[in-house]
């Protein structure tokens, strides 16, 4: 088996914040006044002149499942009577407070909080900043549409794939995609859990394909955003169970859809180059149905210059190909015709829907 790539430069992630590319976006947020809210979070709510600050009330954003989405709601309830008794004779309501306390006494049972400190922000951003992952037809992701049917997953006739690369930053998740240029431009963006239950989704383009964007229009790619992100879905993307699908079709009947697990690799954080691994011209259709790959190239200047490759990919392995199956790969350079890399490696025990391999190539490394 083996596999070869172009690969494409990439400057930074994000690639782009481009608004543009963006036309609607379904976010699971709370509405309070005029105050967006992230599910989770909760307050004590201020209704203005002249009501003023209800500090015996909290609200909370929860979320509410609508068929097969999470949305979101605003609960407000009394917290009066989950007061304490204090201890003493004579306890004082102080101001901006709801239950009476002992004087001196610094329990405070009725203030809410909900700062997350700002070192725990930074140290999410540190700690799991980028991620990425491969859309195949081969994900074990079970999805279903609103009215809560089994989506087919054999729609996909010109065995479309797509990878996308994502970065974590001050509470914003940004995405960028490659997709194959045998596929128009897909009309929405799904986050969605484990259990395909959609978290967040961008629409990505109107009728024809075409986004107010000359950036992704010329080069295809699908670039934007999800603001916010809340606490918990922060935790789905630093745990690794958080997916990304894209869909193609009309709102009422998708025609195809290609999903893949969001995770973090090592590589991600000095990534130079990008590359989408397809199926050769010629394969055989349906023995390569699904298949696909994304290549990461990153380099290091320490005092051994190396260039270090991860390639992310399913759907070359035969059935009986089970133990120790040897894989080439290739890095070339097409105008000229000239093979820069060709290493083998072998895949110990091969997985139909994701495989990783990872190795480096040192400055004296010859072919």
């Amino acid at each position: 088996m083996s596999i070869a790539y172009n690969a494409d430069a990439r400057s930074k992630s994000p690639l782009m914040d481009d608004e543009g590319g963006r036309t609607k976006n379904k976010a699971a947020e709370c509405v309070f006044g005029k105050q967006v809210r992230e599910l989770g979070s909760q307050w004590v709510p201020d209704l203005g002149v002249p009501i003023g600050v209800l500090y015996c009330m909290k609200c909370e954003c929860v979320p509410f499942r609508k068929k097969r989405r999470i949305v979101a709601r605003v609960q407000c309830r009394s917290i009066k009577k989950e007061c304490p008794v204090p201890s003493c004779e004579e306890p004082v309501l102080l101001p901006g407070r709801c239950c009476k306390i002992c004087p001196g006494d610094n329990y405070n049972p009725d203030v809410i909080q909900d700062v997350v400190p700002q070192n725990t922000v930074e140290e999410e951003e540190r700690s799991s900043k980028h991620f990425a992952a491969l859309l195949s037809g081969r994900s074990s992701l079970i999805l279903k549409n609103d009215d809560m049917q089994l989506m087919p997953n054999d729609q996909n006739k010109n065995n479309v794939v797509a990878t996308g690369r994502f970065t974590f930053q001050k509470k914003n998740l940004y995405y960028s995609f490659y997709i194959s240029d045998k596929a128009a431009r897909p009309r929405s963006l799904q986050f969605v859990d484990g259990e395909g239950t959609i978290l967040e989704e961008h629409t990505l383009s109107g009728v024809g394909g075409l986004v107010n964007s000359l950036y992704q229009n010329a080069t295809r790619k699908v670039c934007g955003v999800w603001r916010r992100l809340p606490r918990d879905y922060r935790r789905l993307l630093k745990e690794e169970r958080m997916f990304a699908v894209l869909v193609w079709g009309v709102k009422d009947q998708a025609e195809f859809t290609l999903s893949g697990q969001i995770m973090k690799y090592v590589a991600l954080g000095t990534e130079l180059f990008s590359s989408l691994l397809e199926p050769a011209p010629g394969s055989n259709s349906l023995m390569m149905s699904g298949a696909g790959g994304t290549a990461i190239v990153s380099a290091s200047t320490t005092v051994s210059p190396s260039i270090h490759i991860a390639v992310v990919f399913n759907g070359i392995f035969l059935p009986d190909e089970i133990l120790d199956v040897p894989v080439t790969i290739n890095l070339s350079l097409d105008e000229k015709k000239q093979v820069i890399l060709e290493e083998k490696i072998r895949v110990q025990k091969p997985a139909r829907e994701l495989n990783v391999i990872e190795f480096h190539l040192y400055r004296n490394h010859k072919c």
